[in-house]
């Protein structure tokens, strides 16, 4: 019998959003036999393929290869022909959620806990500061602390599920600026101060900060 040859070149590169995935191209044999399809190596892939149309299933990433068969005919003999279609994880998008924080915040202002919210699918969120001399952040929580005056940038990121991949959110930043305090006199001016006379006085401030008095003419 005469060699046969099996010809099949589709696109090889899926999501895993793309199941079932009809391949690009079928097979085809030079002696015009009938091909059928079959998985020779499954992978963690799960994929499983239709013997004649070839439509591939699958339920995560990897590799899944598939064999191409042609029978033998009177005049050829049976050829096969591999092809490994290589399964991505599908991407998606990652928020932090503007209704989590506000642009400013002053120091003694409660700090925000942060939200995120993914396009699709699930995953474990983390958070992170790239300024932590400003601000820094419970990784899980989301949970901001205040350091110092200044501007604080966050990302968060989440982890791969079956189907999505991995990705970080873009960069939020806000301010933190020191908060405003005022001073009271809480002593009582002399009526009456002569030469050589004493008088100490006394002041509060509102942030309960030792206040310091001086002479200023």
């Amino acid at each position: 019998l005469a060699t046969q040859t099996v010809t099949w070149s589709p696109t090889t590169a899926l999501s895993t959003t793309a199941s079932p995935a009809t391949p690009s191209s079928l097979a085809s044999a030079l002696g015009g036999a009938t091909i059928s399809y079959s998985v020779t190596d499954a992978g963690a892939t799960g994929c499983s393929v239709d013997a004649s149309s070839a439509v591939l299933t699958f339920t995560t990433a990897g590799s899944c290869i598939v064999r191409a068969s042609a029978a033998a005919t009177s005049n050829y003999a049976a050829a096969t022909r591999d092809v490994t279609f290589v399964i991505s994880l599908a991407t998606r998008t990652l928020t932090i959620n503007a209704g989590s924080y506000t642009s400013s915040y002053t120091m003694i202002a409660t700090p925000p806990t942060l939200t995120s919210t993914a396009s699709i699918g699930s995953g474990t969120k983390s958070y992170a500061s790239s300024t932590l001399g400003v601000c820094t952040i419970n990784s899980e929580s989301g949970v901001v602390a205040f350091i110092s005056a200044g501007t604080c940038t966050i990302t968060a990121s989440i982890a791969a599920d079956d189907t999505y991949a991995s990705v970080n959110s873009a960069s939020i930043s806000f301010t933190t600026t020191l908060a405003t305090q005022t001073i009271t006199r809480t002593s009582t001016s002399p009526t009456s101060p002569v030469v050589a006379g004493t008088y100490t006085p006394a002041a509060t401030a509102s942030s309960g900060l030792s206040v310091v008095i001086t002479i200023a003419s």
